[in-house]
């Protein structure tokens, strides 16, 4: 490893807190300021490996990487797949997904789109909250934002119950319903994930709910869960059971679901 004067910049992480971080070895000793910043650029999202925080002769803590291996260059602005860091974008795609029954694919989309949209109103919370501080006007960065979760969040359900994963569908569902109680679509779903773990009166009670706000839409469901519900006379159809287990299992493959990065500001 040749040995290299450290460089520093000022990085976000996703939950929008700012710190310094501090590169050891990743540039040559003899490089320029303006090398430097068209190597790493405004926007560039790095992932570090085994972070830790090193108190600097400043006396305030940064983030220290010695080693350039620990150090991986995720999306730099202009290499394309923009989307991959755009939640409307994410959303659109998981969108496109579902419809092409790639279930488990669209799900991805969803949870990445909903980490996403997490990180953003985290950093916008805090910008609030700095402006707040300086005597600037308050303002409610959760206003209009509930709307774009509850939609991923239901579209997620939908996958799910398409998937078996019902108890994840539920709770899918019950996060959507804290955000809007009664929300038409993440009930109906919910009805459908009770319905799949063969929780039958639970489902009718939400069906028969949604069935007097609307009855052309939901009439025909509560009427095809209650029957379902007779047929099953209060006894396990073992085989059915065992079905949905194993639809449960072989749910899609596991995958990282979250990489923690840093925004070069």
């Amino acid at each position: 490893m040749t040995p290299s004067r450290p460089s520093a910049a000022q990085v976000e992480d996703d939950r929008g807190d700012c710190v310094p971080l501090t590169l050891y070895n990743a540039l040559a000793p003899d490089v320029s300021l303006r090398e430097a910043q068209a190597h790493f650029p405004k926007g560039t999202r790095l992932a570090v490996k085994e972070p830790y925080l090193k108190l600097s002769n400043a006396g305030t803590l940064t983030v220290r990487v010695d080693d350039p291996h620990n150090l991986v260059v995720v999306h730099k602005p202009g290499d394309g797949d923009d989307e991959l860091f755009d939640p409307e974008a994410l959303k659109a795609r998981g969108n496109d997904h579902y419809r092409r029954r790639r279930y488990g694919r669209a799900a991805d989309c969803y949870g990445a789109a909903l980490e996403l949209d997490a990180a953003r109103r985290a950093r916008a919370r805090g910008a609030v909250a700095a402006r707040a501080a300086r005597g600037g006007v308050p303002v409610d960065v959760d206003a209009d934002d509930a709307a774009l979760e509850l939609a991923l969040l239901a579209n997620r359900a939908a996958c799910r119950v398409a998937l078996g994963r019902y108890r994840a569908a539920a709770d899918d569902c019950d996060a959507a319903l804290r955000l809007r109680p009664g929300h038409e679509k993440a009930t109906y779903r919910k009805a459908l994930a009770l319905t799949g773990a063969l929780r039958h009166g639970a489902a009718l009670a939400l069906l028969r709910g949604l069935a007097l706000r609307a009855p052309g839409r939901y009439a025909a469901r509560v009427a095809e869960v209650e029957a379902r519900a007779r047929n099953d006379g209060g006894a396990f159809d073992l085989g059915a059971v065992v079905a949905r287990l194993s639809l449960i299992h072989i749910s899609e493959p596991t995958r990282l679901r979250r990489m923690s990065y840093a925004v070069f500001c």
